[in-house]
């Protein structure tokens, strides 16, 4: 933001034929840094805001579903003021006031969040999720002429602290390729006192955490089709109330999987409004009528609930259903499918 800010309130830049070039670079500069620099936050903003409550106790579990549902809403929240206010100054006041007035605020954030440091609930920094998930599929592939033991108390799956056997990973049959990468083979038990290679025989926990990973897929592929039709549109912003959870007798109103599906539905059936529309209005183009705008309306009402449900789905999916230590990893698979899904829709 400072480099963009920059960029629009140098003279030498702005006004200079000579400099051009120099300023059309800073400009691409600040806008990569600022979409490199959100690229680190957003994964990891949820994930933090979401470790400061404690699942084991019910009243801070029950918190916790609420923080993602004001997460969203406060993202809204700032993207309807970007696009009114801040759109308003710089049209009417000026780019540099305008990218300066994030610029501040963004300063003002980052000084609270260092302020409070001493507050926040940290946990203790695992092994790379990427490293880890890279040597089970490596470990798997060397033991892919190894034969499944019956018994999965047989794989590797040495004794853990207390603190970590209460949220132990439990065994299961899906994906039973990646079990390979757990199998002692006989040279290993020859070796007895001697540590084997992570790229050769991987714990059963982090075999588990990557077929987690691997679950997490059809939820990505279906979220993908989703940001494509979302970005076609603005969304309205839409507060979850808890009303659900007295229906549905679930601690957050509605499960992830419920979430998303609500918001796939809705999508879908906008979609299908906004293609009978378009029918219409091309039928009245050819005899010489017009359709009026306020027609879209009801659809970019149901879009903008739809992405309430499927948004606060997806962060909630990603956080819960991930590993402890590839949390932001997921979060940032999330990400990915807006990115994506935004870029497909733009082809």
């Amino acid at each position: 933001m400072l480099v963009l800010t920059v960029s629009t309130t140098l003279p030498w830049m702005m006004q200079s034929s000579n400099h051009g070039e120099i300023h059309r670079i800073t400009v691409y500069v600040g806008l990569y840094l600022t979409a490199l620099g959100n690229g680190g936050i957003k994964p990891c903003t949820s994930p933090f805001g979401a470790d400061q409550f404690d699942i084991t106790d019910t009243t801070e579990r029950v918190k916790k579903g609420s923080f993602f549902n004001w997460f969203y809403f406060l993202n809204t929240i700032g993207s309807l003021l970007s696009t009114t206010v801040i759109i308003w100054v710089q049209d009417n006041v000026g780019w540099g006031i305008g990218f300066a007035i994030p610029m501040i605020l963004t300063s003002l954030s980052f000084m609270v969040f260092i302020a409070s440091r001493r507050m926040y609930r940290y946990k203790s920094k695992g092994e790379s999720p990427m490293t880890t998930a890279s040597q089970v599929v490596v470990a798997a592939a060397r033991n892919r002429h190894l034969k499944l033991p019956e018994d999965c108390t047989t794989l590797h799956y040495p004794p853990s602290s207390p603190s970590e056997a209460t949220f132990s990973v439990q065994h299961t049959t899906q994906f039973r390729f990646l079990d390979k990468a757990a199998i002692v083979s006989p040279s290993t038990q020859e070796k007895k006192g001697v540590a084997t290679s992570p790229w050769r025989l991987c714990t059963l926990s982090h075999v588990e955490e990557v077929k987690m990973l691997l679950r997490l897929c059809p939820a990505w592929a279906s979220l993908l089709v989703f940001f494509m039709i979302t970005a076609q549109m603005s969304s309205t912003v839409i507060e979850q109330v808890p009303l659900a959870r007295r229906a549905t007798g679930e601690d957050r109103g509605l499960t992830q999987p419920q979430r998303l599906g609500v918001g796939l539905t809705l999508s879908t059936l906008a979609m299908a409004y906004l293609a009978l529309l378009e029918r219409n209005r091309l039928a009245k183009a050819a005899i010489g009528e017009a359709v009026s705008i306020m027609w879209q309306a009801p659809a970019y009402a149901v879009m903008g609930v739809s992405e309430v449900f499927t948004v606060i789905g997806m962060i909630e999916l990603f956080y819960d259903r991930a590993p402890d230590n590839m949390r932001s990893l997921c979060t940032a698979f999330g990400q990915l499918a807006i990115a994506a899904g935004s870029y497909l829709n733009s082809a």
